[in-house]
């Protein structure tokens, strides 16, 4: 066999492998354990299948972020919703950049976005809530940081919808999981 980086490959000769063909190289440490979990498996299948299993490793762990990002961004609609304004505060990154579109200029910090959080929260009714529609959550770009698009509505606890009263908004969470952008 020759050493290669990442395994060893063995050329090939003819029928020692149905669908072989002389010539042919196989890497051995990617399809030793599946075939003998399943040697009925055709052979080229394994070597496909197992050779896939890398990029569905990194594929989980990108879907397991955006689930993780997903979440973060629920709770602070709960949070919010339950007018906990300090456990949302604490979904944020010290530097958290806000801009809710409503008010001018830009919240910098947790303490300005905490200091808004709860005017917003005591001048609504306490049955006032914020009911998320949809999340579109974007695979974490190359520092990590995942964008999400969230469609949402405001209604009543009894839930009466509120006319003209739909949005959607955008979040930036990085790596650690903390809001950075909204």
């Amino acid at each position: 066999p020759t050493r290669v980086r990442g395994g060893s490959f063995v050329p090939m000769r003819r029928g020692s492998c149905k669908g072989s063909r002389e010539g042919e190289s196989l890497r051995l440490d990617r399809w030793q354990s599946l075939t003998r979990k399943r040697p009925d498996f055709p052979l080229l299948k394994r070597i496909a299948v197992r050779s896939a299993a890398p990029e569905r490793a990194a594929i989980g762990a990108a879907v397991a972020a955006e689930e993780d990002a997903g979440r973060v961004i629920r709770e602070y609609f709960e949070f919010w919703n339950k007018r906990q304004m300090d456990d949302a505060i604490s979904l944020f990154a010290d530097d958290i950049e806000y801009e809710d579109t409503l008010y001018p200029g830009v919240f910098k910090g947790k303490e300005q976005l905490k200091s808004h959080l709860y005017v917003i929260g005591d001048a609504l009714p306490a049955n006032f809530r914020f009911n998320v529609d949809d999340l579109a959550v974007a695979r974490p770009d190359e520092n990590g940081v995942t964008n999400i698009g969230v469609q949402w509505h405001v209604g009543l606890d009894d839930g009466t919808k509120l006319p003209f009263t739909r949005g959607s908004s955008m979040y930036k969470i990085n790596r650690e999981g903390k809001i950075i952008f909204g």
